[in-house]
């Protein structure tokens, strides 16, 4: 039960002279508290695993002023994942399983991964004023998360980077969430460049599944890119968050209108909405709506 206590971290490495960057992301423990929020078992655990890992990845690579959002929609096991992370290491998201078999796909050949086909979008925002976020799309091609974030990094960003995930389970639990990045900054070589284009899946996800152990993984990484000196960046908790509070269900009922949302109330003494992301419940009771609806609107922004 040794690795269960892992701190769940990033750590940051940039090539000397600056090149190549590294990520290493260990998330076990994070995602397992995640995982219980989400309620969810067996192979789930793991798709939720591989967006939230992979949406850290990618926001590790973002200045602090931005916000990362993955949206992934699949036609296999798992049906979407909506992921919000951050520069600083936050991170939540919510989960959707597809429970009915019949919908299932894997592809036209039947051999996909658990993702079958899809699409992963990629939305990041700069967040101050006169700003427009920025959206890329690509095709989840082989129902595998980490080869869609590789396609995303290839034909949206049109960088050189490689993405690996590694997720283990013990029987039904989620044990370990692991992933690692490579990328090419400005002013490689174009030796450098071949080298990191030349990494195939399964040397990214070995690479990957050493992320605990900063040492093994930074010398592995340079074992793939011919034994180049690195410097640690940044090493930093990773921690889950959410914005929901009762002040913004009630902004959420207002905008609704007060048909629909006596309509949601019924016969009820309270409205009862569950956060998609925390799973918080929140409870709105019926003087409380109709005292809404009697305000300025204005002062409920």
């Amino acid at each position: 039960m040794k690795d269960a206590l892992l701190k769940s971290e990033w750590n940051k490495w940039l090539a000397d002279p600056g090149s190549i960057r590294l990520v290493a992301v260990e998330a076990g423990d994070l995602l397992r508290q995640l995982i219980v929020q989400q309620g969810l078992r067996g192979l789930a655990q793991g798709g939720y695993a591989e967006a939230v890992v992979g949406s850290l990845l990618i926001a590790s690579l973002h200045k602090s002023n931005e916000s990362i959002n993955m949206n992934a929609q699949g036609s296999g096991l798992f049906k979407q994942a909506i992921v919000d992370a951050s520069p600083e290491g936050r991170v939540r998201g919510f989960f959707v399983e597809q429970l009915d078999a019949e919908l299932q796909t894997y592809g036209i050949d039947g051999d996909n991964g658990p993702w079958g086909s899809g699409v992963l979008s990629i939305l990041y925002t700069k967040n101050f004023e006169g700003k427009q976020p920025y959206k890329g799309m690509v095709a989840i091609a082989t129902g595998y998360m980490d080869e869609a974030i590789n396609d995303y990094y290839r034909d949206s960003e049109q960088l050189v980077s490689k993405v690996g995930l590694y997720i283990e389970f013990d029987g039904e639990r989620l044990m370990h969430a692991r992933g690692a990045l490579i990328q090419v900054l400005g002013g490689a070589t174009p030796a450098e460049v071949k080298a990191i284009n030349e990494l195939n899946i399964d040397q990214m996800r070995d690479l990957a599944s050493l992320a605990h152990k900063p040492d093994a993984f930074l010398a592995q990484g340079k074992k793939l890119l011919g034994e180049r000196t690195f410097q640690l960046l940044e090493q930093r908790p990773l921690e889950k968050f959410c914005t929901c509070s009762l002040e913004r269900i009630e902004r959420a009922l207002v905008l609704t209108g007060e048909q629909d949302a006596m309509d949601a109330l019924g016969e009820d003494p309270a409205v009862k909405v569950t956060c998609d992301f925390c799973r918080t419940e929140y409870h709105v009771p019926r003087e409380r709506i109709k005292a809404l609806f009697a305000r300025d609107p204005s002062q409920l922004q």
